[in-house]
């Protein structure tokens, strides 16, 4: 079964004042995509299931901040990583190498949510794929 990418890009946004000096330190992690297969959905009308990655970037912060770090909450997803069908699906799934990261499950069944973290410390020996079932 092939395996979908996604744009991984990380978007950083600012105001500066006319005349002022800014120093920012920001951290933008390495990455190391896994491969997330989403398999066992049988849709109905309006369920879906989603993946969500997340993990700690950008600049030291005393809000937003990811769990047990200074840094901001990162987050690819936002429907990225959705099924609508009840084919199985196989995408690959950015992570912060060397980091903890949050793989993010959020399922809508008959009109009920339900959202399940799993928090994965990720190195260059991680397993390479995880697998969900609806």
């Amino acid at each position: 079964m092939p395996t979908e990418e996604v744009d991984t890009k990380i978007d950083f946004s600012m105001s500066f004042e006319r005349s002022e000096t800014y120093t920012e330190n920001l951290y933008i992690p390495q990455k190391r995509y896994i491969r997330v297969t989403l398999k066992g959905f049988i849709p109905r009308q309006g369920d879906y299931f989603e993946v969500e990655s997340g993990f700690p970037y950008g600049w030291s912060t005393n809000r937003y901040v990811f769990p047990n770090t200074n840094y901001h909450y990162g987050k690819v997803g936002d429907h990225l990583f959705t099924l609508y069908d009840a084919k199985e699906r196989t995408y690959q799934v950015p992570c912060a190498l060397n980091e903890n990261n949050t793989i993010t499950l959020i399922r809508k069944k008959n009109g009920t949510f339900t959202t399940e973290e799993h928090q994965l410390f990720v190195t260059k020996d991680t397993p390479e794929s995880l697998t969900f079932e609806y």
